[in-house]
């Protein structure tokens, strides 16, 4: 009995150690590894690491989460992931972090590349003007048309004459020449046809030719034309706005009318040049001044008295007591002195 209580005991105290390995370097493996093409294949994604306990996984598109839906589907433990269909949407680099609670590791990014197109067809050309899906050029001229599209591989080209609502193929590849044996007034519809041989897919676009006498360099003229014309109406209402705040504060700050008016309004003196007060040399106007009554001098008394009220009025505001007294004549003073 107390050697079954000892064992029992000695169970009891039993710890178990959990050991924690760090991950190691993750590769990602793609299958199939040759090149996919958009809506025929599926893709699969793994990411393997030799080392590490209870590893946590994460997928990325060009440094973007990828998460379970729609086309994307992961694994239990994240660690594989599949894309079915593949889209052009799909493309960029692919990448897998893994963790645990002691390491993290990134793996190398992965390229993804397809097959698909072609998208966004667009027919160009470097002779005439093009108005939209409309090119003009003058008569005689030698017209090349290129038609682009977006596709891997590059895709092959058709072109077509559409006349009276029938089909012309004229002939195949990525550029179009039209000879210069068009008369004036002439108008004719176009169709490139764009195929890709390995997704089996085409599209195509439509454009008219139109034959008319556009002079020399109006074609340039009309593009610069476009550009400068709104840049040039902006510049004169800027200088306009500008001209008229000028105008504006000058009015403001020195009021011309009232300036206008006031030298108008100057005395004939103050106009012509500055006031002399007759005191420029004080020291001739020491001495004594007295007022004295001449009799049978009654009109120079009178001009002294007008000479004395007039300073009353606006235009004699300078005029002095010496300006009064200097107008009585000498000589008679002179002879009552004596």
């Amino acid at each position: 009995m107390e050697t079954f209580s000892s064992t029992f005991l000695l169970f009891l105290c039993t710890v178990t150690f959990c050991i924690s390995v760090p991950v190691s370097f993750p590769v990602i493996k793609k299958t199939p590894a040759s090149e996919v093409v958009e809506d025929e294949d599926d893709v699969t994604w793994m990411c393997l690491v030799e080392n590490g306990t209870r590893v946590r996984y994460q997928w990325f598109q060009d440094k973007r989460p990828i998460r379970a839906k729609g086309r994307y589907t992961l694994s239990p433990n994240n660690s594989k992931l599949v894309i079915s269909p593949i889209q052009k949407e799909d493309i960029g680099e692919y990448s897998c972090v893994v963790e645990n609670v002691i390491s993290q590791k990134t793996s190398e990014p992965v390229a993804l590349n397809m097959f698909y197109g072609p998208y966004n067809l667009v027919v160009k050309s470097e002779q005439g003007l093009q108005t939209g899906a409309v090119f003009t050029v003058n008569p005689g001229e030698l017209v090349f048309f290129d038609c682009f599209a977006d596709s891997n591989p590059p895709n092959s080209c058709v072109w077509i004459s559409k006349t009276n609502n029938s089909t012309q193929v004229l002939m195949s590849g990525p550029r179009f020449e039209v000879p210069p044996a068009y008369k004036l007034a002439h108008t004719e519809e176009f169709v490139c046809r764009a195929f890709n041989n390995i997704t089996q897919k085409q599209d195509e676009t439509e454009f008219t030719l139109v034959v008319a006498s556009l002079g020399t360099g109006k074609e340039k003229h009309y593009q610069e034309g476009s550009v400068a014309s709104p840049l040039t109406a902006i510049i004169v209402i800027a200088l306009l706005i500008i001209v008229c705040m000028l105008a504006v504060l000058f009015k403001k700050s020195c009021h011309p009318h009232r300036v206008i008016m006031n030298i108008y309004n100057r005395p004939l003196t103050d106009q012509k040049g500055p006031h002399l007060s007759g005191h420029e040399d004080a020291t001739e106007d020491f001495g004594i001044y007295e007022f004295v009554t001449i009799p049978g001098r009654a009109e120079s008394t009178l001009a002294s008295s007008r000479s004395l009220a007039g300073l009353e009025s606006a235009q004699d505001l300078h005029t002095t007591i010496y300006d009064v007294i200097k107008h009585i004549p000498e000589t008679p003073i002179q002879s009552l002195l004596k």
